[in-house]
């Protein structure tokens, strides 16, 4: 029994083995706090990508109180496109979800100086 508790816990926190998210706070607005999923940044050449949980509970004219983003920054160009983005109501059962297949084609957006998409940027690139 004790064999089995250690093999679990060791395989438990092996890396890439369903990890818990590790959320950092990296931007906020008057609407949301926006987190980082430091776990699942990845980087291909100039390209990062990285999951994102903005907490909208201080916002009481949305009905959501979070949405999940999976977001691609291409930090050389600075521009992003969103991958997909879920959000989520007050008992955490999903409102709506959607992913962005056309935006492979399509490209990548400037992201605007001076805003939170910008520190959220910052975060991710560096």
């Amino acid at each position: 029994m004790r064999i089995a508790m250690v093999v679990a816990g060791a395989l438990l926190a092996w890396p890439g083995s369903g990890s818990a998210a590790e959320w950092v706070k990296v931007s906020e607005s008057t609407t949301a706090i926006w987190y980082v999923d430091m776990t699942s940044m990845r980087q291909n050449g100039d390209v990062r990508s990285a999951w994102l949980k903005a907490d909208h509970s201080r916002d009481r004219k949305t009905k959501a109180r979070e949405s999940r983003w999976l977001e691609r920054f291409n930090c050389s160009a600075w521009t992003s496109r969103t991958a997909s983005v879920t959000y989520y109501g007050p008992d955490g059962d999903v409102q709506s979800s959607r992913a962005f297949p056309e935006f492979e084609s399509i490209g990548f957006t400037p992201i605007v100086p001076d805003t939170v998409w910008n520190g959220i940027a910052r975060f991710v690139c560096s």
